[in-house]
């Protein structure tokens, strides 16, 4: 493989992963409008965000820091798509929420839809930069982690 298309193979990946993090934004974004519950970690975001007075996007890049911190003490790889999806996860989130871009509805059906839409489309972006193979997310990584340093299934962790 000569030089010009390595750099076009790597230039697709990252392009790949920053596609993959929008699209996953776009579901973070949808399950926290539909008002219907968050996931364990958006739990988190949101109380940082509203303890510290700090946007949910910048909640999300400075918890995604601190686990980046802890991988790595566990031994963990931190690859490329590891870096990029601390920082874009939260910049496409506070872009989407601060714009909103996503609606939000008072019915709970048009809601209970966005949840599951949602809940969907963070599980393709998740995909789209994972079938990159530069590396997962922070929290993704940690859970690896734990797996390994424990000898626990997943699920136990």
């Amino acid at each position: 493989m000569d030089d010009k298309e390595s750099k076009i193979k790597r230039l697709y990946k990252i392009i790949k992963i920053i596609f993959g993090l929008f699209i996953f934004a776009i579901g973070v974004v949808m399950t926290i409008n539909a008002n219907l519950g968050l996931s364990p970690w958006d739990v988190f975001h949101e109380g940082l965000s509203k303890t510290v007075a700090i946007t949910m996007g910048m909640a999300i890049i400075f918890s995604g820091f601190v686990v980046v911190l802890i991988d790595i003490a566990f031994g963990q790889n931190i690859g490329w798509a590891t870096l990029i999806d601390m920082v874009l996860t939260g910049t496409f989130v506070d872009i989407l929420m601060l714009n909103n871009i996503i609606p939000t509805f008072i019915d709970v059906v048009p809601r209970f839809i966005m949840l599951l839409l949602g809940l969907l489309i963070e599980g393709i972006g998740v995909w789209i930069y994972l079938s990159v193979g530069l590396g997962a997310g922070p929290k993704d990584g940690l859970m690896v982690a734990l797996t390994k340093k424990t000898g626990k299934s997943v699920r136990v962790v």
